[in-house]
Parts: C-alpha cells; sequence; structure tokens
C-alpha cells in the first residue's frame, strides 16, 4: 500500500509516511521473537523507502515506543494464537515505567510534526538500555548472559 502512497505523494509533490514501529525493532525483546522480527522488519523496510525518497521530500518517520499500558500485554506472553493470560506482571513490569497510550500518541505527534526520521518513546530507564544494547554490543551481551537466564525463568514460571 504504501507503494501506492509514495507514487501518489511524487504526483503531488511530497507528503509523509509515518510507521509506527517498536524498541523491540531496535533489540530483541525476550519472549516475543515473532514481534521483534515483525518489527526488526519494519525498520528495515522503512529505512529503505527513506533513503529511496530521499530529495523527493517524502519524509519517513518511524515511531519506536518501548513499553505502553494496552491490553497487548494480555496476550503478549501466551503459547497459542488468540490466547489471552490472566498472569499476573512480575515486580516492575507494569509499573510507573510504563507510558500511558495518551503520552505515546503525544509524543508520536510530536515526531511526525518535526518530521523526524525516527524516535525512541518511553520512560527511564528504557531508551539508556537500548542505547547501551546497540552501542556497546560487548558489554550488554555479557551482562544479558548473567541477567537474562533468571528474567526469561521466572516470567516462564508465572505464566
Amino acid at each position: 500500500m504504501n507503494r501506492l502512497v509514495v507514487k501518489h505523494f511524487l504526483q503531488v509533490g511530497g507528503g509523509q509516511i509515518a510507521v509506527v514501529s517498536s524498541v523491540a525493532g531496535k533489540v530483541g525483546v525476550v519472549l516475543s521473537g515473532p514481534y521483534s522480527a515483525s518489527k526488526h522488519a519494519l525498520q528495515g523496510y522503512f529505512n529503505t523507502l527513506r533513503m529511496e525518497t530521499y530529495g523527493k521530500n517524502i519524509h519517513v518517520t518511524l515511531i519506536c515506543p518501548g513499553p505502553v499500558r494496552t491490553p497487548i500485554y494480555q496476550a503478549a506472553f501466551t503459547h497459542q494464537s488468540g490466547e489471552t493470560t490472566e498472569r499476573k506482571p512480575l515486580q516492575g513490569e507494569i509499573s510507573e515505567n510504563w507510558m500511558t497510550s495518551e503520552r505515546c500518541a503525544f509524543l508520536s505527534l510530536v515526531a511526525i510534526a518535526n518530521k523526524l526520521a525516527e524516535t525512541w518513546l518511553s520512560k527511564l530507564p528504557i531508551i539508556p538500555t537500548i542505547y547501551a544494547l546497540l552501542y556497546l554490543p560487548v558489554v550488554s551481551e555479557f551482562l544479558t548472559r548473567l541477567v537474562f537466564p533468571s528474567i526469561v525463568k521466572r516470567m516462564k514460571k508465572s505464566n
């Protein structure tokens, strides 16, 4: 569909495409392989589209929110399609560190209005964590090997 939109934008002299991805499109997320993979695909596709339309007055904005308080959480850690969970969140999983959907929408609109190429939206400590995972891969790999096995074990046990 975006190819039709780009064709239209070329005819009218420009436009903007805004895509909601996720910080999961930048780094993997525990127990969310298919979700992370789909968001990585969005990142790759729309980063390429942005490069292909440089100089044509077409702007591509990738919006990458971190954890947002929405009902998707109930289906995020299940094993079957269509299944939901009443699982109680782990300590700190859903807390004041998760954005409200209203805050996420507001920040997304700010990014679109300013024609940002990409924006990461989240409360602390998500953004610095993403930076560390991306730009300090050796250190991050060492730390995640120490920390993540216990987190995954707790998440699977609470399911």
